[in-house]
């Protein structure tokens, strides 16, 4: 379901937010398309930022996964971004 208020849906690619001019990115109509705007990324909690986007939902458990059975008893969330804002300059 689209979001008839979101800037794209007016045609517009810029949205301000506080005074900041930001580019707005609509989000892919199918979610299986990879794109750069639709990535998922794992993270320890309690540790650094994450290192690697990855393109499907799949991988980022595969790789949830995988990080898991190498640090016993460190959890690891999955983040998928749906949407980038980039500030215009």
């Amino acid at each position: 379901m689209s979001n008839p208020n979101a800037p794209w849906a007016s045609g517009s690619t810029t949205v301000t937010v506080r005074g900041v001019v930001r580019r707005a990115v609509q989000p892919p109509t199918a979610p299986a398309t990879p794109r750069l705007e639709l990535h998922w990324v794992v993270r320890r909690l309690g540790g650094g930022r994450p290192k690697k986007m990855h393109a499907t939902r799949e991988a980022a458990i595969a790789e949830a996964e995988r990080l898991a059975t190498h640090s016993p008893g460190s959890k690891f969330c999955i983040f998928e971004c749906r949407l980038v804002r980039q500030v215009c300059k």
